[in-house]
């Protein structure tokens, strides 16, 4: 009997009651002249008997037990459910791997790498950078004497041009060499160079620094080759000033001619539009020099020059932005946080949290913390020194859930695309500087921001694409324009006044014989 009530496992009251009764059972057993073997053998097996007397007693037990237990199995069993959820998610989220099929940078370095040695004009360009570099007596960089730097870019209008003109002279070794350089075809520029170390070096970055590696997405590419070019360009104008003092036309050319060929290497020096831009702007800027200049000094330059410069500013073409090439940039961000089946899909990975970490430090707006409003857990990463670490184990396994509420690969992969498109086609038909409060593309950004459900669905597109509102870079590109056709109609009707006599009283007389 003591071995029945210790299986019972009862509480100790409940096994006190159950051994009266048990007690009692045996003693009207015996009073009605059974054997003690008879009413053990009729009892059963003592845990049979303990199972059964168990069931009774916790049938019998009250409604606030009975609730509190199933409460506690139905926690077991969620508890139970949602572990195994989140360590099935937990082990396919780590064991996700990007799949990386092409490397934009080793693209970029393997064509330059195509162009024979003598057609690359970046090794002189950085010969004559190093000099300057290891000076810090870069234009666009800390100049020993902010008046010659202000000398330098006001020209012969600044006080401290004479400070500039002896800057010049000093540097024209320098300077010829951009200018030999200007005349080489193609840039030439490869990033994961190791003869650029020394230049690297002189500009700022440590000895062993390599410059874009492998594990930076596209919008994280760094172009210190391009404050380089406009650090020449910056070079090459007051030169040009001075040679017009000077009154020597054939080297005023000469620099003219440089310019507008930094500005094509300018264009060479990365995938981004800002290359583009920024080569427009260069562009417009020597074509409206060389127009003022013939305002001017009418005289200064022969016939020949004339022709000549005509000749190479109709060559350079203003281009705009082509949005074709983000998208070889946005594909390059997908590509390094999603996994790849082999049919263009996937999910996306672990390796994937550091750098939507690092797009979250880029953006300069109220949406900069999107992320962490998102999953708080990275507000360990808020500084900028840290964006770079890896997220530690505890912090991917709670991201775990997360990133399974994302979109998978091909759907974000065509929402990117699709944002893209509507943001270029917004970029090239702006026309103002102002602030653009309504456009398809800024609709849509808002309509999946403004959602809480897309918001963390298409969470890694929102924080690469910009939610813009300012128009300063885009509407530049038709200033560019006029300024190049303007300079060509000015230079044009100069070389017709020097055959004529007089002015054209319409562009159209310029037609075909001095302006095509």
């Amino acid at each position: 009997m003591l071995d029945v009530i210790h299986k019972t496992r009862l509480r100790p009251a409940e096994k006190l009651d159950t051994a009266r009764e048990l007690c009692a059972h045996f003693a009207d057993g015996l009073a009605k002249g059974n054997s003690p073997d008879e009413m053990i053998k009729s009892f059963g097996s003592p845990a049979k008997s303990a199972r059964l007397i168990r069931r009774a007693c916790i049938r019998n037990r009250s409604f606030i037990w009975h609730a509190w237990r199933r409460t506690w199995q139905a926690t077991a069993v969620i508890s139970t459910i949602v572990f195994v959820l989140w360590t099935v998610l937990a082990v396919r989220f780590l064991s996700a791997t990007p799949t990386i099929t092409f490397d934009i940078i080793q693209e970029a370095d393997d064509q330059s790498r195509s162009i024979p040695k003598q057609e690359r004009a970046w090794p002189l360009y950085r010969k004559a950078l190093i000099i300057l570099n290891k000076n810090q007596e870069i234009p666009n960089s800390p100049i020993k004497s902010h008046r010659i730097s202000e000398g330098l870019h006001k020209g012969p209008e600044s006080i401290y041009w004479t400070e500039a003109k002896a800057y010049l002279a000093k540097h024209a070794d320098v300077i010829n060499l951009f200018v030999e350089a200007s005349k080489r075809p193609n840039l030439g520029f490869i990033n994961r160079d190791p003869e650029n170390r020394e230049w690297l070096e002189s500009d700022g970055h440590g000895k062993d620094y390599i410059l874009n590696p492998p594990d930076r997405v596209g919008v994280e590419i760094l172009l210190p080759q391009t404050q380089n070019l406009a650090s020449v360009g910056s070079l090459l104008t007051p030169a040009s000033h001075l040679a017009v003092e000077e009154g020597d036309s054939k080297r005023c050319l000469q620099l003219l001619l440089a310019g507008l060929a930094v500005a094509e290497h300018y264009r060479q020096s990365g995938p981004h539009a800002i290359c583009q831009i920024w080569a427009n702007r260069l562009t417009g800027t020597i074509a409206q020099d060389a127009a003022s200049l013939v305002i001017e000094q009418p005289d200064f330059f022969n016939d020949e020059q004339l022709a000549t410069l005509f000749q190479k500013i109709s060559a350079t073409q203003i281009k705009a932005p082509n949005f074709r090439q983000n998208e070889r940039i946005l594909k390059d961000y997908v590509q390094k946080i999603y996994t790849n089946d082999g049919t263009g899909n996937g999910r996306f990975a672990a390796d994937g949290f550091p750098i939507l970490q690092r797009m979250n430090q880029m953006i300069n707006s109220d949406l900069k913390y999107l992320l962490l409003e998102v999953f708080p857990e990275f507000s360990e990463y808020r500084n900028a020194k840290s964006s770079d670490r890896p997220a530690n184990t505890t912090t991917q396994l709670l991201a775990a859930p997360v990133a399974a509420m994302f979109a998978d690969r091909k759907e974000l992969q065509n929402k990117l695309l699709s944002l893209n498109e509507l943001l270029w086609k917004q970029r090239s038909t702006v026309t103002t500087s102002k602030v653009i409060t309504d456009s398809e593309y800024l609709t849509e950004y808002r309509r999946l921001l403004d959602s809480p459900s897309l918001r963390l669905k298409y969470l890694p597109a929102l924080l690469i694409m910009p939610y813009e509102q300012s128009a300063t870079y885009w509407f530049q590109s038709p200033k560019h324009q006029v300024q190049r056709d303007a300079a060509l109609v000015i230079i044009a009707a100069e070389r017709y006044r020097r055959q004529h006599g007089r002015f054209p009283k319409t562009a159209e007389e310029l037609v075909p014989k001095f302006c095509p």
